[in-house]
């Protein structure tokens, strides 16, 4: 069971929780994930499960094989074929469904996903995880695993992964390594896009559909802060004086576009209020 959530409504206040560090919690440095809380028969719900396990009919093996297949054509640099969890974690982050939840280093990147939905009817929730601890509790790991650099690992996780490109395929034994088949667990991606780098991502990697906030000893390596709706717009207005707004975290140009229009119609309403005031005057 995870504490009751931490309620901030400024950027100031969600600076100070950020940087504080509650007795007997994050040790290590936090990794933070944003999403909106939908509120569903009175019930507030903000589940940390990857999306291939909301939906009971994705066929993971068909989605990953079909992203592959198409990607190379629209993707500058792709991962090698045989690089699994790369594909992975690139199609994670262009919303395929996958075991996979994004997080980031950065607190803000966080607050600005909480925030990305300014909708009446939902609240915003900042998850901030202690991933060394979770993987020290779940596989027995005292780090974060580095997809990259461990041999071992790689061997393991690519075992992993394939799984989610081929049907049915039996996940072979990794001797002495942790069982990762019955875990959920904290990784370093390899990067190999602007959109990752900027978002400072990494990844928890589930493979079973227990949300995180309901696993064993979950209160230890788990904190939940809360954003009622009501404060949700000028925190928006806030964080985008801070320099984080769609057209920093999503570096490209449709991005650039939407968020020039946005101030754009800001500024055009305020000209319009201004000229209004003049002639009620006058």
């Amino acid at each position: 069971m995870i504490h009751d959530p931490i309620e901030i409504s400024s950027i100031q206040q969600f600076v100070d929780v950020a940087t504080s560090r509650p007795e007997g919690f994050f040790i290590n440095s936090p990794w933070w994930r944003g999403q909106s809380e939908n509120i569903l028969n009175s019930k507030i719900t903000a589940t940390l499960i990857p999306e291939i396990y909301r939906r009971s009919h994705y066929h993971e093996p068909s989605l990953s094989n079909g992203f592959i297949k198409e990607a190379k054509i629209r993707f500058p640099k792709p991962p090698a074929d045989d690089n699994l969890a790369a594909w992975v974690f690139l199609m994670q982050h262009y919303r395929c469904p996958t075991k996979l939840l994004d997080w980031s280093t950065s607190p803000f990147i966080a607050l600005f996903f909480a925030l990305e939905s300014i909708s009446l009817n939902s609240d915003g929730v900042i998850w901030c995880l202690d991933p060394i601890l979770l993987n020290k509790i779940q596989i027995d790991t005292p780090s974060i695993i580095t997809y990259s650099i461990d041999p071992g690992f790689k061997k393991a996780l690519d075992s992993v992964f394939r799984s989610s490109f081929i049907a049915k395929e039996k996940i072979s034994d990794w001797h002495q390594k942790p069982n990762f088949r019955d875990a959920i667990f904290a990784m370093n991606p390899d990067i190999f896009d602007i959109r990752q780098f900027v978002q400072r991502s990494v990844f928890s990697v589930h493979m079973i559909n227990t949300p995180i906030e309901e696993l064993p000893e979950c209160d230890k390596f788990i904190r939940k802060i809360l954003i009622r709706r009501e404060n949700k717009e000028k925190l928006t207005v806030d964080l985008d004086k801070l320099g984080y707004n769609i057209s920093t975290i999503f570096p490209d140009l449709e991005s650039l576009s939407h968020h020039l229009k946005g101030i754009n119609m800001a500024a055009n309403f305020y000209n319009l209020d201004q000229n209004l005031k003049i002639l009620s005057h006058s």
